[in-house]
């Protein structure tokens, strides 16, 4: 054998050896850090599995739907008093027109009247 080849194959054992080394190292490591890891994951999914859990037999989907309708409807209602609001609006100023008009009118009989009584005293 070669001074050449047994150098190569001294270098290969040694890269060989160091890539084992390595991977026990990284096993080792993952072996501490695995338990860590499903801690910081399980906690927080068991936290937000709570929040979302119901205390009802009814499921998630379902209370979003109702509260959906619920809001639907309080939509329409909002709508239906807007609209009877706008139309007691529209009367209220018909009436305040025609208070002034009439008031108008009963200020031009007084200032008839009075002028009346002024000249035939």
């Amino acid at each position: 054998m070669t001074d050449t080849t047994q150098a190569a194959l001294i270098g290969a054992g040694a890269v060989c050896g160091a890539l084992l080394a390595i991977l026990g190292v990284a096993g080792v490591a993952w072996r501490i850090a695995l338990p860590w890891l499903r801690e910081q994951i399980v906690k927080p999914v068991q936290q937000t599995r709570e929040h979302v859990a119901n205390s009802h037999s009814t499921n998630l989907r379902a209370d979003i739907d109702a509260l959906a309708a619920e809001l639907k409807e309080v939509r329409t209602t909002g709508d239906d008093t807007s609209r009877a609001v706008a139309r007691i609006g529209g009367q209220l100023d018909a009436h305040l027109t025609s208070a002034a008009a009439t008031d108008a009118s009963v200020h031009q009989r007084l200032v008839a009247l009075e002028t009346a009584r002024q000249e035939h005293p």
